[in-house]
């Protein structure tokens, strides 16, 4: 954390944590980049949120007509369901292992007419703490 001066010292803290410090007065983040700007200067604030990589979707709409041409293929319907478990199982099994892999969400701002990420993390409770803090610090 940057001093700047000594001036933390004089300022109520809203939020002090690995990724951002939030006083009555600015916001310093340190992530995606080290940052800080004034309260009075940011504008909109919002959250953007990330994609999550996932081929469930795709696995579940695939589904029925490999359950049809099993079925219309084998004559048997145990056979039908028996494909049905494997592809639900396979659907979990890509969710679980892409559940890593999601893409970061982003706080957001005006800031002099400019949209700038004030915070990119894919830690969501991070996130929602650090933009509540920011809205208090906005508005006591």
């Amino acid at each position: 954390m940057a001093d700047h001066g000594g001036i933390w010292k004089e300022m109520k803290v809203f939020y002090r944590g690995e990724f951002a410090i939030i006083t009555d007065q600015v916001y310093e983040s340190f992530s995606p980049v080290h940052q800080w700007f004034r309260l009075n200067e940011l504008q909109t604030i919002h959250i953007v949120l990330g994609k999550s990589d996932s081929l469930s979707p795709a696995l579940i709409g695939a589904a029925a007509p490999i359950a049809v041409v099993t079925w219309q293929v084998s004559g048997s319907g145990m056979v039908a369901a028996m494909a049905l478990g494997v592809l639900a199982v396979s659907s979990g099994l890509s969710r679980g292992c892409l559940r890593g892999r999601e893409h970061p969400h982003e706080l957001r701002a005006l800031h002099q007419g400019k949209m700038v990420c004030l915070l990119r993390t894919t830690d969501t409770r991070t996130l929602g703490q650090i933009r509540r803090a920011l809205i208090r610090a906005i508005e006591g």
